[in-house]
């Protein structure tokens, strides 16, 4: 499992969101943290390394994927 941070900006955005669409987003961000490489609304951003987007309706979570080794 993938741990996800927001970005301030990204914090402020989704607190502005309404109730069903927190909830979509949400959804979104789970399936984000369970495999952030594998869905059908997954798509890898061109022309930068480890960046996608996740459609969720007319919104777009956009995000970058960090690899960190394990201790």
């Amino acid at each position: 499992m993938f741990r996800i941070l927001f970005a301030r900006e990204a914090s402020s955005q989704f607190e502005k969101l309404d109730n069903d669409m927190k909830k979509r987003v949400k959804t979104a961000l789970e399936n984000i943290s369970n495999n952030p490489f594998r869905s059908s609304q997954i798509k890898k951003l061109k022309g930068v390394t480890n960046e996608y987007r996740y459609r969720v309706g007319s919104y777009r979570i956009l995000y970058h994927v960090k690899k960190v080794a394990s201790v």
